[in-house]
């Protein structure tokens, strides 16, 4: 008789940890937002037009305002308690885009702003992507506020670059064989300029 019971309490604790570790359980944190550095990364409000100058030639970018949403991330997965139940947390993370839009042409500036978080530390992504028609698009990563000294993967930097004759610095770059093939981002004046290809530059020249 004891042996039987004792037979029933094994099977019972095996089949309790088994569903245990079928189930999940969600833990809903705080709301992140984005650092107010990099709020401010980027002196680009989505309300200004860029004008790029390719030799005589002018190309305007209308700017169609912001917009701030967030999203529901699972940022972490933990097993916790003697039965090992997955607790999957999730936040709302802030997030912010901006358009700039050419009239006369197929390209489109998209600038995407992400809180992140996870157990790499806290950090805010930044994106800005030149597009060409569906298919086509060139994009810079840029990390503008972090909590841990971990590698996120930005873009490559140039301490100086010249184009067109004009001088920029720090400036953060995507160059690639397709096109649109290169990109040019920096804090001080936002994008300063992009290649369509090879031979083809075209640098700010006012925002207005």
């Amino acid at each position: 008789m004891k042996m039987k019971m004792y037979r029933f309490i094994i099977l019972w604790w095996f089949a309790t940890v088994i569903i245990a570790g079928c189930d999940s359980k969600t833990v809903n944190t705080e709301t992140e937002y984005l650092n107010n550095a990099s709020l401010q990364w980027l002196p680009l409000t989505g309300n200004e037009t860029l004008v790029f100058e390719n030799d005589t030639s002018a190309l305007e970018f209308h700017g169609t305002g912001e917009e701030t949403y967030f999203e529901n991330v699972r940022y972490k997965s933990d097993l916790e308690g003697m039965f090992k139940v997955q607790e999957n947390y999730y936040a709302d993370m802030q997030r912010r885009t901006i358009q700039y839009v050419s009239d006369s042409t197929n390209y489109v500036f998209t600038i995407l702003q992400k809180r992140c978080k996870g157990d790499i530390g806290d950090w805010d992504e930044l994106y800005v992507t030149l597009s060409d028609g569906f298919y086509y698009e060139n994009a810079v990563k840029i990390i503008t506020y972090k909590t841990a000294g971990f590698d996120y993967g930005e873009s490559m930097i140039y301490t100086s670059l010249k184009l067109d004759g004009k001088n920029f610095a720090n400036v953060y770059y995507n160059e690639q064989e397709r096109r649109p093939q290169n990109l040019y981002v920096n804090k001080a004046q936002g994008i300063v300029g992009f290649n369509t290809v090879s031979d083809d530059i075209w640098t700010i020249s006012v925002k207005k």
